[in-house]
């Protein structure tokens, strides 16, 4: 598994709606920073921090997806 993948993976949580601008950011870049495409084991780890309990609400959740809303539709590999 790549870096920038395990960084973001092992920051925790996504932000919640009561996040300031500045966590929402950093993690943001976090998930920018992952080149596409991501490998079967990447999506995995990556879609663990959106489902988990208490990842983030749907408002906070949305605040991060718009910021991400810029790039182009994601590929996994095998």
């Amino acid at each position: 598994m790549r870096s920038e993948v395990q960084i973001f993976v092992a920051d925790g949580p996504l932000p919640d709606w009561e996040s300031t601008e500045e966590e929402i950011d950093r993690r943001c870049d976090q998930l920018m920073a992952i080149t596409k495409p991501v490998t079967t084991e990447e999506a995995h780890a990556l879609a663990s921090r959106l489902s988990s309990p208490g990842a983030c609400d749907r408002a906070g959740r949305d605040r991060l997806r718009g910021r991400a809303a810029v790039s182009s539709p994601s590929y996994v590999s095998g």
